[in-house]
C-alpha cells in the first residue's frame, strides 16, 4: 500500500475496517478516485461512522463504485453531495461531462431477502423520483444484489416487471399512492441504470425516459452502454 493511500485510509476508517480493501484497492488503481476521497476526505469519515452493519456497508460501497466508475474516465469530474440551489436533499453525486453538461446521480443498491426484487424495485422507483432534481437531467442507479440478482439479459425484464407493478399499485404490497408518485415525479428521471455488486460494478440494464424532461446527453448514454 502507497503512504498516500495508507494514510488516507488510516484516516478515513482504519485498516481494519471492512471497507479498507476496497478503498485500498481502487486508491491505487485510479488515481482520480484516490484524490476525489482526499478532496472529500471529512465525508466519507462521515459516512463510514453512520454504517454500523454489513448491509449498510455494501449500500456505502454501492455509492463509492459509482464514484469510481465515473472517475475512471477523464472526462467526468465527480463532485460528492453537491448542494441544491433550491434546497432540500441533494443527489449523492454531481456528474459534470466534458466541464459543461451536468448530471445528477442518485445511487441505491437493493437488499437481499425480503420482498421479491421487482417489489423492492418498484418501491426505489416510486421514493427516488420525487427526490430527484426537477431542474436537471437525472440518472438513478440502482446496484442489484449479488446472490439473488439477475444477469445480463434477465435484468430489462426485472425494470419492465417493476413498471407493471407500479402501474397497479392498488394490487401490489406498496402504498396505493405509490404508482401516482411514480407518475408525477417521472418527467425528472432521465434514465434507469441497473448494475452489479459494487465490489466489480458493471452495467446490466440501460433504460432510458424517452419523456424526461431533461434527457440524459447522448454522450453520457454511450459511456453508460458501453
Amino acid at each position: 500500500m502507497s503512504t498516500r493511500s495508507e494514510r488516507l485510509i488510516e484516516r478515513v476508517c482504519g485498516p481494519g475496517h471492512p471497507l479498507a480493501p476496497s478503498l485500498h484497492h481502487w486508491g491505487l488503481t485510479s488515481g482520480a478516485f484516490l484524490a476525489f476521497v482526499e478532496s472529500n476526505e471529512s465525508k466519507f469519515r462521515r459516512k463510514v461512522r453512520q454504517v454500523g452493519d454489513p448491509a449498510a456497508q455494501l449500500d456505502l460501497l454501492a455509492e463509492w463504485a459509482v464514484a469510481r466508475h465515473f472517475l475512471a474516465d477523464r472526462r467526468f469530474t465527480v463532485q460528492y453531495e453537491p448542494r441544491r440551489a433550491e434546497g432540500g436533499r441533494s443527489a449523492d453525486f454531481g456528474v459534470t461531462f466534458k466541464t459543461h453538461t451536468p448530471l445528477q446521480v442518485e445511487v441505491t443498491r437493493l437488499r437481499a431477502g425480503g420482498s421479491a426484487l421487482d417489489i423492492k424495485l418498484a418501491r426505489v422507483l416510486s421514493d427516488k423520483v420525487g427526490q430527484l432534481a426537477p431542474g436537471s437531467a437525472n440518472l438513478l442507479v440502482v446496484s442489484l444484489p449479488p446472490d439473488d440478482g439477475p444477469l445480463e439479459g434477465a435484468a430489462d425484464a426485472l425494470l419492465a416487471a417493476a413498471f407493471k407493478v407500479l402501474n397497479n399499485a392498488a394490487a401490489s404490497p406498496l402504498p396505493p399512492e405509490a404508482g401516482r408518485d411514480f407518475q408525477r415525479g417521472r418527467p425528472r428521471l432521465g434514465a434507469v441504470w441497473l448494475v452489479s455488486d459494487p465490489a466489480e460494478l458493471r452495467g446490466l440494464h440501460l433504460w432510458v425516459n424517452a419523456q424526461a424532461k431533461h434527457p440524459l446527453p447522448a454522450e453520457v448514454l454511450r459511456f453508460l452502454y458501453s
